[in-house]
């Protein structure tokens, strides 16, 4: 599912009409459709609701995104951190050694970063929202990198 935003063309991949995948803007408008393809073999899923929240939240609205996604594909280790993460609500941040603390696993920064950088459903799974323990902005693997970081975390009312 394509999705026009005010930053640009973010794309959705659903398996089983749940969230898969999440291409956060910053490509084409065609490079974005080609990879949504690639990855999709041309099925399409559409779901207007999260199309008009992802649309609102790069607008500037607040937007929680609770619907269901596939973390399957990922690490038991992956899983739990993504899962912690998204107990983290708009507006607020979070420090990578924190997030490891409350997945349960202290001591695991390091390991949190790694799966910061490999999260396949970003917005989804707010991983702009997770910060280095001295409140710097960490690393971004988004299309346009930290530059995308900052402005999610300044939609959100947030200092970057």
């Amino acid at each position: 599912m394509l999705v026009e935003t005010l930053l640009g063309v973010c794309a959705v991949g659903f398996e089983n009409g749940v969230i898969t995948k999440f291409w956060l803007p910053g490509l084409s408008k065609a490079d974005i459709k080609r990879q949504a393809d690639a990855w999709s073999g041309g099925l399409r899923t559409e779901n207007e609701a999260l199309a008009k929240k992802i649309q609102g939240y790069f607008a500037g609205e607040k937007a929680k995104f609770g619907e269901p996604v596939n973390l399957a594909s990922l690490s038991p280790f992956a899983q739990k951190i993504l899962k912690a993460l998204r107990k983290v609500k708009f507006g607020e941040t979070v420090t990578y050694g924190k997030l490891a603390e409350i997945a349960g696993a202290p001591k695991s920064a390091r390991g949190v970063g790694a799966v910061m950088a490999r999260n396949p459903i970003p917005l989804i799974i707010p991983c702009h929202r997770v910060l280095r323990s001295d409140g710097g902005i960490g690393g971004f693997s988004g299309p346009t990198g930290v530059a995308l970081k900052i402005k999610m975390l300044k939609l959100e009312g947030l200092e970057a």
